[in-house]
């Protein structure tokens, strides 16, 4: 009986603590936010707000958010992804108060290595929301057309077809999110397909991360994947004038993450 009843015990703190995982509360902030705790030589926060690459103005790198208190108590200790520069050492902790959650300890030795973890942490979790808000029939059109797996935005509902090429579009008039797919040479496929007003205008890609429109002042940041042993390239680009660009890149990086030939 003593022997059962030690097994049930066990058995019921297994259970309780499973539960008490599974009723944490949602994490709060925006993406690629971080409350920065106990940084008393500015050293992180100027390193965290550095300017990201491959966009056409300043947007820091992370959005910093400083907690004055220097505690973990009230509704902060619920933020998503929490930055608190130790003394010495380095250790993280997920989860522990909500989900998901990432709270690193790190010294400023070991400061590139927290903001590295940081910025992968992020970028699971778009991929994550990408998981559950992807488009089916966008996605079924590019695995007829490339033989392609690759979860595509879900708001990404307008799109153009032309032989060896597709683009997909959520055709927003004040941030536009794009992805095209092609085969051929990017150069000479953009030139012919992505054209302006006049055909002296079309698409060009820069090797700074930006597109712009030859001939019109249309442009912005693109990131490009070409597939592994084929003559297909993906590319996504951002048209934002006037709005903050990083995250917008940044979801649409996410979904170049998901790309793998079908079958394989």
């Amino acid at each position: 009986m003593a022997r059962l009843l030690a097994a049930l015990l066990i058995l019921f703190t297994f259970v309780s603590c499973n539960k008490t995982k599974s009723l944490l509360p949602n994490s709060g902030g925006n993406a690629f936010e971080v409350v920065l705790m106990n940084d008393s030589t500015g050293i992180a926060a100027k390193r965290l707000q550095q300017p990201l690459e491959g966009l056409p103005q300043q947007e820091p790198t992370f959005t910093v958010v400083h907690n004055k208190t220097q505690q973990l108590e009230g509704v902060i200790k619920y933020s998503r992804c929490i930055l608190n520069i130790a003394q010495k050492g380095y250790w993280i902790e997920k989860n522990k108060y909500a989900a998901p959650q990432l709270i690193v300890h790190s010294d400023t030795a070991n400061l590139e290595k927290a903001i590295d973890l940081i910025n992968k942490f992020e970028m699971k979790n778009l991929e994550s929301f990408l998981k559950h808000h992807h488009n089916a029939k966008a996605e079924e059109l590019v695995k007829k057309t490339f033989n392609l797996e690759m979860m595509i935005p879900q708001d990404m509902t307008s799109s153009m077809k032309r032989k060896d090429f597709l683009w997909l579009s959520n055709n927003s008039a004040t941030a536009m999110q794009n992805i095209i797919i092609l085969r051929g040479n990017v150069d000479d496929m953009l030139r012919k397909n992505m054209k302006g007003e006049t055909n002296d205008m079309y698409m060009t890609l820069a090797h700074n991360g930006l597109w712009e429109m030859k001939g019109d002042a249309m442009g912005g940041p693109y990131k490009a994947a070409k597939v592994k042993n084929t003559d297909i390239t993906v590319i996504a680009f951002t048209y934002a004038p006037g709005k903050e660009k990083r995250n917008l890149i940044r979801q649409l990086t996410a979904a170049l993450h998901t790309i793998k030939q079908y079958g394989k």
